[in-house]
């Protein structure tokens, strides 16, 4: 199993942040068969893909432990989160 770990930076407020990730990773719950609810500022994902990112206070912590067949595209899942991220927590 791969694990990817990223530290994005942002300038929202935690409730902000929360939101947008929430529209912006929404979608993929049913494109991959993805669980996703919040606890707090963690936002938990299991299936076939399991992790949990944690909002703070300028930063998205995201750790994500990708399943078997997943782990063979971990450069390009790690490029789709990244460009998500971007593009969804620009102030």
């Amino acid at each position: 199993m791969a694990t990817i770990k990223i530290s994005h930076p942002h300038h929202l407020s935690v409730e902000e942040a929360k939101r947008r990730i929430t529209a912006a990773f929404g979608p993929y719950s049913g494109k991959y068969h993805l669980k996703q609810h919040w606890e707090g500022d963690r936002l938990i994902v299991s299936g076939p893909a399991d992790g949990h990112a944690d909002v703070g206070a300028g930063s998205v912590e995201l750790e994500l432990k990708l399943g078997l067949g997943a782990s063979m595209f971990k450069g390009r899942v790690e490029a789709a989160i990244r460009s998500e991220l971007d593009a969804h927590l620009k102030a």
